[in-house]
């Protein structure tokens, strides 16, 4: 079977996708319908629950509230392990005796398979006692996002997001600018008289048609060996190299790497740094794929207030994603509730720096909810029309003077930095209408909603900013 790795290869994945479709069969919801949607506890007072998992102080005695908290002993356990990665730079497993006797907080639950995790931050905590090591026990350390394991005296090295900023999700989303841009810069001028939402911008990502990839993407040297090659250069790309690039950027403050590995990626942050960062991620990737056009990955995006729950918006995100792949070759990112492709995300990003320089250098909002107003409709009068309309009637309708009227003001100003902005923007806008207009595809040229969308973007860079901690 190994002689045709690709085909065998195309099976599991036919399996997997049947076992996907019969989601939570294996439980057997039917039989244990009670044991699952219970109730599996006595009814308690909700002050008595905790506020994470909903274990009672009537449930299991090990697992019972902190005193005078609403968070039980293992839920606080995480928050722990969690503090615990922020300065980490070793993990040590060590394997122990299996005890399954109570499962009272995190190193209880790893002790139930036979290991012992822990983290250290410094080469004199690896091998010390504070972590309760056993020098009889089988330990095993690992350097985390440092290659040099064998300087350090470990066994090998690991790629992991394990550095967490410091502070709430309130502080990462005022880190909207990166700590080394430039003077010169559109966002150093923002930041300088504290401009912008405290908003949460979130992204989750993942490589396109993998399965394809494994399968036919190999050609002739489709082995196992190879597929192992390219399987472990993926990983290395989103588990390794996306870290040391938000690092390199300068964005670690204002980014919060929730998961990457294996195909995919999702952080968080504060939304300026995030939408930058993912176009930054493209363009490397493209690269790393060494601009393989088949070599993609899609992405959806969103924008929430700083206080939504995680749970929320990381099945929401989800369905982000899933438009986005939805676009026809995939390659696409859901930015605003639009789908675009990868080089009209670029102009995005162009149309919104030029907009929130024009809106500093004019000291005035309003010109954004003008160019806003006068693309309402555009998608729809552009979309080809089932009846074969002439381009001149769809010309009529689009009322092109409208951009040039609201802008009239800005056209005959003194400073030409900012005539010559005014002029790209009308340009930009001009390019998107007549490519479509005159375009002999069955579908749009290019997406319309690039201008709303950028605007609506340099809106949230040019809000005064807003403490959303108390609202």
């Amino acid at each position: 079977q190994l002689d045709n790795i690709g085909e065998v290869w195309r099976k599991a994945g036919e399996n997997v996708n049947q076992l996907k479709s019969r989601k939570w069969y294996e439980i057997g919801l039917k039989e244990n319908y009670n044991k699952i949607f219970g109730p599996v506890e006595s009814a308690t007072a909700e002050s008595s629950v905790c506020r994470i998992c909903g274990a009672s102080r009537m449930g299991i005695q090990d697992n019972r509230l902190l005193e005078d908290r609403e968070i039980c002993y293992l839920c606080n356990s995480f928050n722990e392990l969690t503090d615990s990665l922020k300065k980490a730079n070793y993990l040590i497993i060590s394997e122990v005796e299996k005890r399954s006797d109570k499962v009272r907080d995190y190193i209880d639950l790893f002790a139930s398979f036979g290991f012992k995790y822990q983290f250290a931050d410094s080469k004199s905590k690896k091998t010390g006692t504070s972590f309760g090591l056993n020098p009889d026990e089988n330990c095993y350390s690992y350097t985390i996002n440092n290659t040099d394991f064998i300087e350090k005296d470990c066994n090998g090295f690991i790629f992991k997001s394990v550095r967490l900023p410091e502070g709430t999700f309130m502080d990462i989303v005022k880190n909207k600018y990166p700590d080394d841009i430039s003077s010169s810069s559109i966002e150093e001028n923002l930041k300088e008289i504290n401009l912008g939402d405290n908003k949460l911008g979130v992204v989750k990502l993942d490589v396109d048609n993998l399965g394809k990839i494994f399968i036919n993407g190999l050609g002739d040297e489709n082995n196992i060996a190879n597929i192992i090659d390219l399987s472990r250069a993926l990983s290395l790309f989103f588990e390794g190299f996306i870290y040391k690039l938000m690092c390199l950027n300068k964005r670690e403050k204002g980014i919060y790497l929730l998961y990457a590995g294996g195909d995919d990626t999702f952080f968080l942050g504060a939304y300026n740094q995030v939408f930058e960062f993912l176009n930054e991620i493209r363009r490397s990737f493209h690269e790393y794929a060494c601009e393989n056009l088949n070599v993609t990955f899609s992405a959806g995006t969103d924008v929430y207030p700083v206080k939504t729950p995680v749970a929320k918006f990381s099945s929401s995100i989800e369905g982000r994603l899933n438009k986005a792949k939805d676009n026809k070759d995939k390659n696409s990112i859901c930015f605003m509730g639009e789908v675009f492709r990868w080089n009209e995300y670029e102009k995005i990003i162009q149309i919104k720096d030029i907009c929130s320089r024009i809106v500093y250098l004019s000291d005035s909002r309003s010109v954004l909810n003008k160019v806003l107003n006068s693309t309402k409709g555009l998608k729809s009068v552009l979309v080809v029309s089932t009846e074969k309309e002439s381009s001149h009637r769809k010309l009529r309708k689009l009322k092109l003077h409208r951009l040039f009227y609201y802008l009239r003001e800005l056209k005959n100003h003194k400073n030409p930095e900012l005539n010559n902005l005014v002029e790209e923007l009308v340009s930009a806008y001009e390019n998107i209408v007549f490519e479509n207009l005159f375009s002999t595809e069955n579908q749009l040229a290019i997406n319309p909603m690039i201008i709303p969308s950028a605007v609506r973007w340099a809106i949230l860079n040019t809000r005064k900013e807003r403490d959303e901690s108390n609202e």
